[in-house]
């Protein structure tokens, strides 16, 4: 055997012997466009699926420091610097603006944390590595650079959570969610329920694509935009209605 045959052959053992992928397999990124029936009606979903270590995510505060909006809609925040993709964010009030919980936008912290309501998910950035963890989990630390909280939990550890997702409410929803083979997720689905949208998100239509291991939702209704470059050419945009306080975004 050569050597650099043999060098090779025992890269790939200490690969194995750690459980180390010897070469990574996921996309960078990836758009789909889905129509799923549910309920009688039919609901449309436009994903982002994106690996981690390729794609990094960033929570953009649409306040300037005069106490106002930045800008009055998403793709024109995600038109500048090296943006991918973007959602709208989490939860906050109308009339002042401010977050609903903590937001971290590259290190700089608005609001306190929240550590006993409805808001059970965490997004969060910490030293480099992106997560999405429940509320009773969190440990707060300087090294966070991004976070957001939200709610409800969609899917939780691979199932539906048995509390707090209803089936009486029709809205656009957003939404971020990680699958079981590292790819992450940023979505849009036109008209679900929180619940429908949970049992839309573990249907065999997306799970052709990635299957969730953990889904929260993210601001909906008015505020639920979406824009994507699409890896083969082309703009996504659905608009948000209302001017929101932050945003997600993903760039390279």
């Amino acid at each position: 055997m050569s050597p650099c045959r043999l060098l090779v052959f025992l890269l790939l053992g200490i690969c194995t012997a750690l459980g180390l992928p010897a070469e990574s397999k996921l996309t960078a990124l990836e758009y789909q466009h889905l129509e799923i029936e549910q309920d009688g009606q039919n609901a449309k979903l436009d994903l982002c699926l994106f690996d981690p270590s390729a794609i990094k995510l960033r929570v953009m505060d649409n306040i300037n420091h005069l106490g106002l909006p930045r800008t009055q809609k998403l793709a024109y925040a995600m038109s500048k610097g090296t943006y991918v993709a973007g959602v709208n964010g989490g939860f906050y009030a109308v009339s002042a603006y401010t977050p609903y919980g903590q937001q971290i936008s590259n290190g700089v912290r608005t609001e306190a944390f929240i550590p006993d309501n409805w808001m059970k998910g965490v997004i969060q950035v910490k030293d480099d590595q992106l997560s999405l963890i429940h509320r009773d989990d969190f440990e707060d630390s300087e090294s966070i650079t991004q976070l957001l909280q939200s709610g409800p939990w969609l899917i939780y550890d691979g199932k539906i959570p048995g509390e707090g997702l209803g089936k009486d409410r029709y809205h656009t929803r957003s939404f971020i969610a990680y699958g079981r083979d590292g790819r992450w997720l940023i979505g849009i689905c036109d008209t679900a329920s929180l619940l429908g949208l949970a049992e839309i998100l573990q249907s065999d239509a997306v799970r052709e694509h990635i299957d969730i291991e953990r889904a929260l939702n993210l601001d909906g209704g008015p505020s639920s935009g979406f824009w994507m470059r699409k890896p083969g050419g082309g703009i996504v945009n659905i608009p948000e209605i209302s001017t929101v306080r932050n945003y997600i975004g993903l760039y390279r």
